[in-house]
């Protein structure tokens, strides 16, 4: 057996391994990944007779987590579990009040603040780019919320 995480993934073992899967994995009987493992990462040797999925709906979105199953290229049966609700609960997935909590909580991350003298309302320098930062945001909270429904 061989696992990629966090605590291993830059490791010079798994850098090796990763770097030769398709003839490393001919030793081992069950491969476990993680998120950690990056993308780009292809079996293409017939090895494996099924592949398993275990998704918790937490920082995944769907792509991600289909991406992470086709990993092993040859076609064999896939077994998934998802699990029924995001772990944390629902995320927001609407771009204005994703928008009005950063702004309210402060939570500003690469964009510089700024207050309307007149108004007092709090906004951004480059509205149009936290207006971007939030739709992409609102957009992977409807994926990972929705995915148990997405990859079935």
């Amino acid at each position: 057996m061989w696992a990629i995480h966090s605590e291993n993934s830059g490791s010079e073992e798994s850098v090796i391994f990763i770097r030769e899967i398709n003839v490393a994995i001919k030793d081992i009987d069950a491969f476990l990944i993680t998120p950690s493992l990056a993308t780009g990462v292809d079996i293409s040797t017939e090895h494996f007779d099924a592949v398993f999925g275990v998704f918790h709906a937490v920082s995944q979105s769907v792509t991600e987590c289909a991406q992470q199953l086709w990993r092993n290229c040859p076609n064999v049966p896939m077994y998934i579990w998802v699990a029924p609700r995001p772990l944390f609960g629902y995320a927001e997935t609407n771009a204005r009040r994703i928008k009005e909590r950063i702004l309210q909580t402060n939570e500003m991350t690469a964009f510089l603040i700024r207050i309307n003298r007149e108004t007092g309302k709090r906004g951004t320098e480059k509205d149009w780019a936290l207006d971007t930062s939030c739709q992409i945001e609102g957009q992977r909270n409807w994926s990972i919320n929705n995915l148990r429904a997405y990859l079935r």
